[in-house]
């Protein structure tokens, strides 16, 4: 117990904790995540994605894997704050080798404490960019009314079988 009347978790992206080459800022951000600790802060969540360099820019997030590695190295290390890692691991693009490097990310940064579902697979929501791709390669299904989504098929057959076989599994 804490003694604090109050817990909370704010939600970042990588790059909010670190930048390459801009550390006076990367200063300022820990400082005030520090006295956010001392007032309660708990957790934070950011949206790792993937921990390919190629995923990442497929999903056009902004910043690299350098960046997300020092982001959790600063929160778990220095900060001792607990995170919460969105992961997508599996897209309709993904490869094998994709697949390996998460695999091999995942593991060396121990990231199944710090993830409610690690093999989530991209959602494709209409209007987004994700979305329009599938389209234009013809890889969108069904819409899932329910999750506001469509199904897609993978661009290889043999992610799509590993995918299906997961799911066999739970």
């Amino acid at each position: 117990a804490s003694g604090k009347d109050i817990t909370f978790r704010i939600f970042i992206i990588p790059h909010t904790i670190y930048r390459k080459d801009r550390s006076k800022e990367n200063e300022a951000v820990q400082k005030l995540l520090r006295r956010l600790k001392e007032v309660g802060l708990a957790k934070i969540y950011f949206g790792a994605e993937s921990g390919c360099s190629s995923q990442l820019l497929r999903y056009k997030r902004g910043y690299t894997l350098e960046e997300m590695e020092n982001t959790i190295r600063i929160l778990r290390d220095d900060l001792k704050i607990d995170i919460d890692v969105g992961f997508v691991m599996f897209d309709p693009f993904l490869t094998i080798e994709e697949m390996m490097k998460n695999i091999h990310f995942f593991r060396k940064w121990n990231l199944i404490k710090s993830n409610q579902w690690p093999f989530r697979p991209i959602v494709a929501n209409k209007g987004s960019y994700m979305y329009e791709t599938l389209k234009n390669f013809g890889l969108l299904k069904d819409a899932d009314i329910n999750y506001m989504s469509s199904a897609y098929d993978f661009k290889d057959k043999k992610v799509q079988e590993i995918k299906r076989n997961k799911r066999k599994t739970r």
